[in-house]
């Protein structure tokens, strides 16, 4: 992980939390849009533009996707979940579990394991995340922290996969709404 990432994480996990805030994703984004698409309003009615966002999760891409061929497969999603789990966690994951996570983000569900995820699915599971509850155009604290729950493993709490695609999401979050 960079440094920045690392930062995040250190803060998310020292009990910081995030305030008022919400992601607007009622633009769409993808590999040609720009940043400005994504839009952060807080309950003051201040906006900024969430260049951080698109560059963070870019920067995520880039540590999994080690051919360069801008898409993660499930080999490079395995390889770099394994060695994080090896790092980080006791017990290194077992393949289906991985599946599971790995297809958790693979948003467009296009086919079986094993199939790669692009930079758009990745932004596309973002947006997707305002569906979980009312549809409004805006992802909220509530509504993300419904998707953080969903993506752990609920068979096994100490699954290392699923948190560490919760950790991921945590990071960026973190990252973005850091005081």
């Amino acid at each position: 992980m960079s440094f920045e990432i690392t930062h995040a994480s250190n803060a998310y996990s020292k009990g910081q939390s995030f305030n008022n805030w919400s992601i607007d994703v009622s633009k769409n984004i993808g590999l040609n849009n720009e940043p400005k698409d994504f839009i952060v309003s807080d309950k003051k009615d201040t906006n900024e533009f969430l260049g951080d966002f698109v560059d963070l999760t870019r920067s995520y891409i880039k540590e999994y996707d080690t051919d360069g061929d801008g898409v993660i497969s499930f080999d490079e999603f395995k390889a770099k979940e394994t060695q994080i789990a090896k790092d980080n966690y006791a017990n290194e994951p077992d393949e289906e579990t991985l599946k599971l996570a790995f297809n958790r983000l693979n948003v467009e569900k296009d086919g079986e394991y094993g199939d790669k995820l692009s930079e758009k699915e990745v932004f596309s599971y973002f947006m997707g995340l305002d569906r979980l509850q009312n549809g409004d155009g805006k992802i909220t604290k509530e509504e993300y922290s419904m998707m953080s729950l969903s993506l752990a493993d609920k068979s096994d709490k100490d699954n290392a996969p699923g948190k560490m695609v919760t950790e991921y999401l945590k990071d960026i979050y973190s990252q973005l709404f850091k005081k």
